[in-house]
């Protein structure tokens, strides 16, 4: 059963670990992938084999982060489900963003 047919993910650290297994289990439920990753090789290979687009992001620069919703927003529409497995993603409207904090810091919001 595909739960997320017009959903879309965006999902960091996709390249390698939980980010990977993430974007190939949202993609087998249907969802449009935004695979996110600073390793540019290992990024791109993730969203080929999910079928999505690859943005490469370093999760604790503001403008990195978004320039990943820019991208998923005039890809796919504006409606997006983050997925975080590497650092933190905010977007930049939010006030608290603390690139201290948010490298290698897991699954914040």
């Amino acid at each position: 059963m595909q739960r997320l047919v017009d959903r879309v993910a965006v999902i960091t650290g996709a390249g390698s670990g939980i980010g990977l297994a993430s974007v190939r289990r949202l993609a087998a439920e249907g969802a449009r992938i935004v695979a996110v990753d600073i390793d540019g090789e290992s990024g791109k290979a993730a969203a080929e084999e999910a079928g999505g687009i690859f943005v490469q992001a370093d999760v604790t620069s503001e403008d990195d982060v978004q320039a990943v919703y820019d991208t998923a927003a005039a890809e796919f529409g504006a409606s997006t489900s983050p997925s975080t497995t590497r650092g933190s993603l905010r977007p930049r409207t939010t006030p608290s963003w603390s690139p201290a904090l948010t490298r290698g810091s897991g699954c914040r919001r």
